[in-house]
């Protein structure tokens, strides 16, 4: 559902953004190239944002998956027996603290 509607957003936008080009380029052809230009800025600031955050994000996958590991341990049923077995609920909890 979620690919449909962002697949109809896209096609809906690239449809309405030519349209507004094309009324531009009649009505007045540098004001089309003002408005091109204008957008590069903020295309290219969106892409190196976006490089920074997957970079960002793929840097704290080993640790996000520790601790969504650890999150379980502490909080199901089933690891709960071993763990108070075990005595391993103080140096879990330290390290999901960590």
């Amino acid at each position: 559902m979620d690919v449909v509607s962002s697949i109809t957003a896209l096609v809906t936008g690239v449809f309405m953004s030519l349209g507004i080009a094309a009324v531009l380029f009649v009505l007045q052809p540098l004001l089309l190239a003002l408005v091109v230009l204008a957008g590069v800025f903020p295309l290219l600031a969106a892409i190196h944002n976006g490089r920074q955050n997957y970079k960002f994000e793929y840097g704290l996958t080993p640790e996000s998956r520790e601790r969504y590991y650890l999150l379980e341990l502490l909080t199901e049923r089933d690891p709960a027996k071993e763990i108070r077995i075990f005595g391993a609920a103080p140096f879990l909890r330290l390290r999901y603290g960590d």
